[in-house]
C-alpha cells in the first residue's frame, strides 16, 4: 500500500511536472511573439520613414556640371540615405498617371519640368524639425529652384506612430504581468502534488538547502526547455515569413530578434526559479497537518 502511494505521488509529480513545463513554455511563446511583433514593427517604421521623399528641383539654368556638383554636396550630408536625379524625360514619364495632356510636350513644343533629384533621408532625420534644416541647406544653393515634401503627411504619421508605440508598450507591460502571475501559478501548482515529499525530506532531518536543490534545479532546467520552445517558435517565424511574405525581408531584424531570445532564457530561468523558491519555502514552514488544507 505504502508502494503504491509513493508511485501514485511519484506519477502525479511528474504529470504536473510536464504540465508546468508546457504552461511556462506557451506563456513564453506568447511574449516572444509579442516581443517579435514589437521588434519587426519597429524595424517597419523605420522602413517606412526612410521611404520619406523631398523633391528637389534645379533652376533651368542649371548646367550639368553644376547639377552634377550639387547631387555630389547632397549625397555627403550626413541626412542623406538615397539620391535619385530625374531628368525632364522621367519626370513627363511620371505624369502618365496624372490627370494632365498627354501631349502637353507637342503642344508647348517643349517640356516645361525642371530638372530635380528625389532625396530619401534617413529614419532619424524624418521629423519637421530636422527636415527644415535640411530644406535651408539645399535651398541656399543657388542654382535650386524648389525643395518640396509632404509635411502633414509626416506629421500625421509620427503621430500615428507615437500612439501605436504607446498602446504597444501598454500592451506589453500588461501581457509581461499576466506572463509572470501565469507562469508563478503554474509552478505553485507543480509543487503543490509535491508538498508532501517536501514534508517527509524535512521530517527525515534534510537541511532546508537540500530539500530545495532538485527543485531548483528542476525549475532551471523547465525555464530553459520552455525558453528554448519559445525561440523555435520566433525563429521559425523568421524563416517562414519572408517565404510568404517577400517584403517582410526589409524588415527582418536578427540582430534584435537574438536579443529577444536571450530575454526570453533569462526571463524564463529566473521566474521559474524564483517561484520555485518561493513555493518550497512556503512548504518547508507549514506543518504536516496543514498540507491537507
Amino acid at each position: 500500500m505504502a508502494q503504491k502511494s509513493i508511485r501514485y505521488f511519484q506519477s502525479l509529480a511528474q504529470r504536473t511536472s510536464i504540465t508546468a513545463l508546457f504552461s511556462v513554455a506557451l506563456v513564453l511563446m506568447l511574449v516572444g511573439v509579442l516581443g517579435f511583433a514589437s521588434i519587426h514593427a519597429r524595424s517597419a517604421v523605420l522602413v517606412l520613414k526612410e521611404n520619406f521623399m523631398m523633391d528637389i528641383f534645379f533652376k533651368n539654368s542649371a548646367s550639368s556640371q553644376e547639377i552634377k556638383d550639387a547631387m555630389i554636396i547632397i549625397q555627403s550630408m550626413p541626412s542623406t540615405k538615397k539620391l535619385h536625379y530625374v531628368s525632364r524625360e522621367e519626370a513627363a514619364k511620371r505624369l502618365d498617371g496624372v490627370e494632365v495632356e498627354s501631349d502637353f510636350i507637342e503642344v508647348l513644343g517643349d517640356n516645361p519640368l525642371l530638372r530635380s533629384c528625389d532625396l530619401y533621408v534617413k529614419a532619424p532625420f524624418a521629423d519637421q524639425e530636422h527636415l527644415a534644416e535640411i530644406r535651408r541647406n539645399i535651398v541656399a544653393n543657388p542654382i535650386v529652384d524648389e525643395v518640396s515634401y509632404k509635411l502633414p503627411a509626416l506629421e500625421q504619421f509620427n503621430e500615428n506612430i507615437m500612439t501605436l508605440g504607446l498602446a504597444l508598450l501598454a500592451f506589453a507591460g500588461i501581457i509581461l504581468i499576466i506572463s509572470i502571475i501565469l507562469i508563478n501559478n503554474s509552478v505553485k501548482l507543480s509543487l503543490f502534488a509535491q508538498r508532501f515529499n517536501i514534508k517527509t525530506m524535512q521530517l527525515v532531518g534534510a537541511t532546508h538547502g537540500f530539500i530545495r536543490k532538485p527543485f531548483l534545479k528542476n525549475a532551471v532546467i523547465q525555464g530553459f526547455i520552455a525558453a528554448l520552445l519559445a525561440c523555435g517558435l520566433v525563429a521559425a517565424l523568421m524563416v517562414i515569413l519572408p517565404k510568404t511574405k517577400p517584403e517582410f525581408n526589409e524588415i527582418k531584424d536578427w540582430n534584435n530578434t537574438l536579443f529577444l531570445f536571450a530575454f526570453l532564457f533569462i526571463f524564463g530561468i529566473i521566474i521559474t526559479t524564483l517561484s520555485t523558491f518561493i513555493s518550497v519555502n512556503k512548504y518547508l514552514r507549514l506543518k504536516m497537518d496543514q498540507l491537507y488544507d
